[in-house]
């Protein structure tokens, strides 16, 4: 049997959790393809891959009570396909909202039936709801939480290896229902502008930043990008700061150019805070998150 699963991932939980589903399948014998959004690019491969194959899966995070926008906007240029199972693993901290429902009525218009979903809770990444006195889901998702997904991987492809073997299986159309909360509507809200506006512009500590690149390595939508800098265009730039200029400009000096790699934030930024939470020495940082302990991702065995 052949899988195909599609995860996004800004801080670790999902991909963690991508990577158990698929280690799980093989325990199983089915063949499972494991693709990161970020790494698709026109997604021309990928529809060729879950045309060929017998299990559909995508695992995502809640994001502004709802899946990742990126992830959205590929899944709706998806062509009909012949019907095939789909499954959803949503990483959550508490509140799913209508994550998998949306999930689930966009695909079917693809073809693609759930027959399966599952919630794993993971430790809150989101900046502004991490208080240094509390985080909360801490330490999740653990053994317990991982144990749940490994469950979930056998149930899923024993159910998809039933209906491969039933060629009379007829799939239903289901009506998912999108409860009318509060959430629904700021899920509804939430533009790619929007989440951009919600962290009221990123910042660099330019004197502060290492030029490691894990920022451009690690940015889900490929939004950040390094550029050379001297010292009249890191003054220049309205979103870097100084605080320590002595430091700064003895980098400069230390450079054969006199100039220092840094990340240039582009317009495509979906608000996931990856950037933020993955810097090692928390160079990025945005107002609303200053002050909140990093959520540096889950400890990968």
């Amino acid at each position: 049997m052949k899988v195909v699963q599609l995860y996004h991932s800004s801080t670790g939980n999902s991909r963690l959790c991508a990577s158990v589903f698929a280690d799980e399948a093989g325990r199983q014998g089915a063949v499972c393809e494991t693709f990161d959004i970020r790494d698709i690019g026109d997604g021309k491969e990928l529809v060729e891959r879950i045309r060929g194959c017998d299990l559909f899966g995508v695992t995502v995070p809640t994001y502004y009570f709802k899946a990742p926008v990126n992830v959205l906007e590929f899944l709706e240029t998806l062509p009909a396909f012949e019907p095939k199972p789909l499954f959803v693993l949503n990483c959550c901290t508490s509140i799913s909202s209508n994550t998998i429902a949306m999930l689930a009525n966009l695909l079917q218009q693809k073809n693609l039936f759930l027959i399966d979903r599952l919630i794993v809770h993971g430790e809150e990444s989101y900046p502004p709801f991490r208080w240094k006195s509390l985080l909360p889901q801490k330490g999740k998702p653990g053994a317990k939480e991982l144990e749940k997904v490994r469950e979930f991987a056998r149930g899923v492809c024993k159910k998809a290896g039933e209906i491969r073997s039933g060629p009379d299986y007829t799939f239903r159309h289901r009506h998912y229902k999108i409860w009318p909360t509060p959430f629904h509507f700021i899920a509804i809200s939430a533009s790619r502008r929007n989440l951009m506006r919600y962290m009221l512009g990123k910042r660099l500590v330019a004197d502060a930043c290492t030029s490691c690149g894990v920022c451009a390595q690690k940015c889900p939508t490929k939004s950040i990008r390094l550029s050379p800098h001297d010292l009249k265009a890191i003054e220049g730039r309205r979103d870097a700061v100084v605080r320590r200029r002595g430091a700064l400009c003895a980098k400069l000096a230390d450079s054969p150019d006199e100039t220092l790699m840094l990340p240039v934030f582009l317009d495509t930024c979906m608000g996931c805070y990856a950037c933020v939470n993955l810097c090692p020495v928390s160079a990025i940082y945005t107002p609303v998150a200053a002050g909140r302990p990093p959520y540096r991702g889950p400890e990968i065995q």
